[in-house]
Order: structure tokens, then C-alpha cells, then sequence
């Protein structure tokens, strides 16, 4: 587990070994107790289109 730190803005930095290895979009679940990061793949908007 990796602590990070909310800027003032609300931005914070997740190092470049995460983004390397997940890349730089996530999609942000909350709820009472946890924020979770979840990675959202490059082709995402792309895989909807592919036959099965």
C-alpha cells in the first residue's frame, strides 16, 4: 500500500512506477469509508465495439 498526499486542488501524485505500469486514467469509486483508483485501459472506449 502507497500513501499519497492531496495537494490544495485536490490533485495528488501517484508516482511514475504506478503510472507506468497501470497508465494515467482512472476511473474514482467513493464511498463512508475508501476512495479506490480503479485503472481504465486505453482502448476502453474501443472494446464496446469488438465482436465477442
Amino acid at each position: 500500500m502507497q500513501t499519497v498526499l492531496a495537494d490544495n486542488k485536490g490533485g495528488i501524485t501517484l508516482g511514475t512506477k504506478i503510472i507506468r505500469k497501470y497508465g494515467q486514467k482512472f476511473a474514482v469509486s467513493c464511498d463512508s469509508k475508501y476512495i479506490v483508483l480503479t485503472p481504465i485501459k486505453k482502448n476502453f472506449n474501443n472494446s464496446k465495439n469488438k465482436n465477442p
